[in-house]
């Protein structure tokens, strides 16, 4: 598995697998929709499809890893001003951000690790204990 394939899987498998709901902050899905009004999809670094589905799943509050993690990643480049808060209410609105983020990374963490785990493995395939490097596809004569 090369870095292209682990970023595909990576993404795959972060689309299937849900942010628990009991773990949602109704405030940053709230603030995250003036959020999508407010930013172009180019400022989001998302594409239509992505943007169509993160909207779609915000509304039920239904939301993949990789869907929270639009928001997450995006939410802070808003400013006070930007969502219509005060200094103190966007502060509360950040700590919250903050927050999921760190619950997100500890869903996110063991895909992670288990796609680390199995780059590391096919990279052993075709090294030898020598430290040569072999074709697992070759056979020997």
């Amino acid at each position: 598995m090369d870095q292209k394939d682990f970023r595909a899987e990576f993404e795959k498998q972060l689309k299937k697998t849900t942010f628990p709901k009991d773990q949602i902050i109704e405030d940053v899905i709230a603030h995250s929709f003036a959020m999508f009004n407010a930013k172009s999809l180019h400022d989001l670094n998302i594409n239509i499809k992505d943007y169509n589905d993160v909207l779609k799943s915000m509304s039920v509050e239904d939301l993949s890893l990789y869907e929270m993690s639009h928001i997450l990643n995006n939410l802070p480049g808003m400013s006070a001003k930007d969502l219509g808060l005060t200094i103190n209410e966007y502060t509360a609105l950040m700590f919250q951000v903050e927050e999921m983020g760190e619950r997100w990374n500890v869903l996110m963490k063991p895909i992670q690790d288990k796609l680390v785990d199995e780059m590391n493995r096919e990279a052993a395939k075709t090294t030898k204990s020598n430290g040569k490097n072999v074709n697992p596809n070759l056979k020997r004569r």
